[in-house]
């Protein structure tokens, strides 16, 4: 069996089938909520009635669906183990992020300010030399 091409995996990252679970917020929220405060015992916990910042919240939910509820880390670790240039897995890994945040905000619109972030995010440390955001 021939190894695929680093064009194939592309290709292959733009083609992935994406899919986000619908709940509702408050039923989203909370597990996301529930998933942070398990990850980050000795933090102040993660309550949105109280203490806890919208915008944190968000960051959360979207956090949680990316992680935990989509395949994003299984089809990057796919794609990382399948090359060996780092461009590549980069490149794919990037697409796979770009696409699997489209889902999220497709399927959960108000997180779509959150998701732009973390798109607008991602793409500005692409742009910046490594040494600069080391610092």
């Amino acid at each position: 069996m021939t190894a695929p091409t680093n064009g194939h995996l592309i290709r292959a990252a733009r083609r992935l089938r994406i899919q986000v679970p619908t709940m509702s917020t408050a039923r989203l929220v909370r597990r996301a909520c529930e998933h942070y405060n398990l990850l980050h015992p000795n933090k102040p916990p993660a309550d949105p009635l109280t203490n806890t910042s919208p915008a944190f919240v968000e960051r959360l939910c979207v956090n949680f669906l990316r992680h935990e509820l989509s395949s994003y880390d299984t089809n990057r670790d796919a794609i990382r183990r399948l090359t060996s240039d780092p461009a590549t897995a980069h490149e794919a890994g990037a697409i796979i992020k770009a696409r699997t945040l489209q889902a999220i905000a497709e399927t959960y619109p108000q997180l779509y300010p959150e998701c732009r972030r973390q798109a607008v995010r991602t793409d500005r440390l692409d742009r910046e030399p490594a040494a600069r955001r080391r610092r």
